[in-house]
């Protein structure tokens, strides 16, 4: 079975990306609010107040049609859906109660991968206009913010990872568990209650690192600590699976030790 990889991925942005603008840089400054029949539109005043409904930028999300003749033209992509479709109409008319929940809450977006099958993703912005404002200060401000809120993915599966990492506290093979965010360490020892070291020629670490890779699992050995560091957009399921692959190679290891 192929990995797939999304090179072209996107998340529309929810309204704590504005958050602050507006009372800096005024009608310069992009918020999100209801105009006439568009629910939930990115509207900057200074250009208009039409703007563009996020229901609308979030289409190709939908998951609604249920053939697979998507019209093509060259130089385009592929249309998603029609917009006269009732269904859709519907859908436009709720703003961002319509969208999935991956594509405005960065700590469901592993769970949106899950969903498509999609084992990695490049994701850029929904709202494009954020990189042709004129006011450098402005464009600043709203990327930091942007950059604050897809963190929260992040932040999610770090809390995640910690909780699953604490699992391993009891086990009779190791000594410490600690870690912050995605970032952790399952130190190995000889005796659980004094803390005692294996002697470095065993190479206790080293061994649990190759039963790990047994296991389809790459980890760093620091010494006897086993060090874990996945990437941000690493998903719920897949650190399930990291760590279903660790607790075999921790079992392997404590087999192995005697």
């Amino acid at each position: 079975m192929q990995t797939i990889i999304s090179a072209d991925s996107h998340v529309i942005e929810s309204p704590d990306v504005f958050t602050g603008l507006v009372e800096q840089f005024g009608d310069e400054a992009p918020r999100v609010m209801t105009v006439g029949d568009q629910v939930d539109a990115i509207v900057i005043p200074a250009r208009g107040m039409r703007g563009i409904g996020v229901g609308r930028l979030g289409l190709a999300g939908l998951r609604v049609r249920e053939d697979g003749n998507f019209e093509r033209r060259h130089g385009h992509k592929p249309e998603a859906t029609d917009l006269q479709d009732p269904k859709i109409q519907e859908v436009l008319a709720l703003g961002y109660k319509g969208l999935q929940p991956g594509l405005r809450d960065g700590a469901m977006r592993g769970a949106e991968q899950d969903i498509d099958g999609v084992a990695m993703e490049f994701l850029y912005p929904g709202f494009f206009g954020m990189f042709s404002l004129k006011n450098t200060q402005l464009q600043v401000a709203l990327q930091r913010n942007y950059n604050d809120w897809i963190f929260d993915h992040a932040a999610a599966m770090g809390e995640k990872m910690q909780e699953r990492l604490a699992e391993f506290t009891d086990h009779p093979l190791v000594g410490d568990v600690r870690g912050v965010g995605l970032l952790g360490a399952v130190e190995l020892v000889a005796n659980k209650e004094t803390k005692e070291a294996f002697a470095a020629q065993r190479a206790v670490g080293a061994h649990c690192m190759k039963c790990c890779e047994n296991n389809g699992l790459i980890l760093r050995a620091m010494g006897d600590t086993m060090a874990f560091c996945p990437p941000l957009i690493i998903s719920a399921d897949q650190l399930d699976e990291l760590f279903t692959k660790f607790e075999q190679a921790l079992n392997e290891t404590l087999n192995w030790v005697g």
